[in-house]
């Protein structure tokens, strides 16, 4: 036999195909009986899953408890809604619509808050600031009447930096 050919894997193979298994010995069958006794696979018990006992303990009295919660209980009283009243059909009287010409309108900072420093674009720091501002617009009409509308509302502005 050639050394190569020992050593190949088809070699190796083919005498791993060929062994068999040894029978094993009278004083390791006898050590094997002696600890377990073999079972039958009909006289083994199979575990049974108790689903239904689960349901008879927790569930039912569970359920039986919350029914009886539900009807001691009473429901809040609830309102009943006024029916409206059906007003007879007239005739609205003709108005002229006012307008109103902008006389002033302005914007105000209220507050101004400081959220965050963040890398803006080329790496030139930005930073957040959130802003509360009013509008404030003035109108006045022909007939000498004014209007007077504020809004009030929240901006995050980004400011960006200067770094010298």
């Amino acid at each position: 036999m050639n050394p190569d050919e020992q050593h190949s894997d088809e070699f190796v193979e083919g005498a791993l195909r060929e062994l068999r298994p040894r029978p094993a010995g009278d004083p390791l069958c006898e050590r094997l009986s002696r600890a377990e006794p073999i079972r039958s696979s009909a006289s083994a018990p199979v575990p049974e899953i108790a689903w239904w006992r689960l349901l008879v303990r927790v569930a039912i009295p569970g359920v039986a408890l919350l029914i009886a919660v539900l009807a001691v209980q009473q429901p809040p009283a609830v309102k009943p809604d006024p029916q409206p009243e059906v007003a007879k059909a007239s005739r609205k009287p003709e108005t002229t619509d006012v307008l109103y010409r902008p006389v002033v309108a302005d914007r105000l900072v209220l507050d101004s808050e400081e959220l965050a420093i963040l890398p803006g674009p080329n790496n030139q720091p930005v930073q957040l600031m959130r802003v509360r501002l009013l509008d404030y617009e003035k109108g006045q009409a022909d007939d000498g009447s004014e209007l007077f509308i504020t809004t009030e509302y929240e901006q995050v502005i980004p400011v960006t930096l200067t770094v010298y």
